[in-house]
């Protein structure tokens, strides 16, 4: 996540979904990937 709190590298806000694995990322990436509320900016987990 890149800090203690958990914050939006883009936006620093901590709003994040745990993307569902039929999505094309999860699928593509292979990994777990969360997608932040406020901006959109995804990272796997």
């Amino acid at each position: 996540m890149g800090s203690e709190n958990a914050e939006c590298p883009e936006c620093h806000k901590n709003h994040w979904w745990l993307l569902p694995k039929e999505s094309a990322s999860v699928r593509e990436g292979g990994k777990a990937y969360i997608e932040c509320l406020n901006c959109g900016f995804q990272t796997n987990l």
